[in-house]
């Protein structure tokens, strides 16, 4: 029963950027007390999916539970060597992502809009001819 809501979110995890997902809760009035978490939760698991593949590595490396079944025969060991950094990790990782959603200024009142920059229009052409110019012309020995 729970194999849908686990697609849904892979999907949704790996089609969807943040920035379309704030403007999306905003447009949606989420409060940002529910809109924060889930942001910081859309960068987290893709963090941790990597944490992960480089403690695997390392391990391999050094030659512990190397292989795919090492995991299973050995759970203890890999209980030590593989979910003990995995969870000091990833409470420095959500700590971290929590700063930085907040320093982008996701969390100040004002609407967020989406831009992909595929939608300039006339003033924003005639702002960059005013600066580029005289900078061209400048570079050139005219001004």
């Amino acid at each position: 029963m729970m194999m849908p809501c686990f697609i849904t979110g892979a999907y949704a995890f790996s089609t969807t950027r943040v920035s379309e997902f704030v403007c999306v809760l905003r447009r949606m009035r989420v409060p940002e007390s529910v809109a924060i978490p889930c942001m910081v939760v859309i960068r987290f698991f893709p963090t941790i999916g990597r944490d992960y593949r480089r403690t695997r590595d390392a391990m391999a490396l050094r030659g512990l539970a190397s292989g795919r079944l090492a995991l299973l025969r050995h759970p203890a060991q890999s209980l030590e060597f593989v979910l003990v950094p995995l969870l000091m990790n990833a409470t420095i990782v959500s700590r971290d992502l929590s700063v930085a959603t907040l320093a982008k200024g996701l969390g100040r009142p004002r609407p967020a809009y989406l831009h992909n920059g595929d939608s300039q229009r006339w003033f924003d052409w005639a702002a960059m001819a005013v600066c580029t110019i005289p900078l061209a012309l400048s570079i050139g020995g005219v001004l």
